[in-house]
């Protein structure tokens, strides 16, 4: 669905509350929102909590949106803002160990959902070629940096870097839309 397909369904969400124009959006912009709140967080998990989150703004404050203006850029800011301020409650908070509350613990359908993702994650890595595969499962799942691959592989940066991107956008495509 192109932009403007975008602008209408969700111009016909806020005149008429069709629950149907917006899941057009949703579809629509969600793998984007998702894969760019990935690399402003990091995690799978809250990156999906942020797109989420981007939505349930856009349906709040969906009388305040100026409908000469195009609908995915906003929602692109929302998802910007809804990171931003993670980032701020993040560093707010006391350093040292994190304290695990009850709540905090996944349910048997998130803990089901999330052994799933990691296995499909898994087998679609260990589809990659030979030449991605190392690196870019230490950067997803070890969180290393381009650099720190280069070093450890003797590899030059911008060659740590352009696999990680080539590996990453393999993997990409490979994995179901919207992991």
């Amino acid at each position: 669905m192109d932009d403007p397909e975008l602008d209408r369904a969700f111009a016909r969400f806020r005149r008429q509350g069709d629950a149907a124009a917006l899941g057009d959006v949703f579809d629509g912009v969600a793998p984007e929102l998702l894969r760019l709140a990935w690399h402003l967080v990091g995690d799978a998990g809250e990156a999906e909590d942020f797109v989420q989150a981007t939505f349930v703004t856009a349906i709040e404050r969906a009388a305040d949106f100026d409908e000469e203006r195009a609908v995915v850029p906003w929602l692109v800011g929302i998802l910007a803002k809804h990171a931003a301020n993670a980032r701020r409650t993040r560093r707010a908070r006391p350093t040292g160990t994190e304290i695990e509350t009850p709540d905090a613990r996944p349910g048997p359908a998130q803990a089901a959902e999330e052994h799933e993702l990691r296995e499909v994650l898994a087998l679609e890595l260990a589809r990659l070629p030979q030449t991605y595969r190392a690196i870019v499962t230490r950067f997803l799942l070890e969180g290393r940096s381009a650099q720190e691959l280069a070093r450890e592989q003797g590899l030059s940066d911008g060659a740590a870097r352009v696999r990680v991107h080539r590996g990453l956008a393999l993997l990409r495509r490979a994995l179901p839309a919207g992991f």
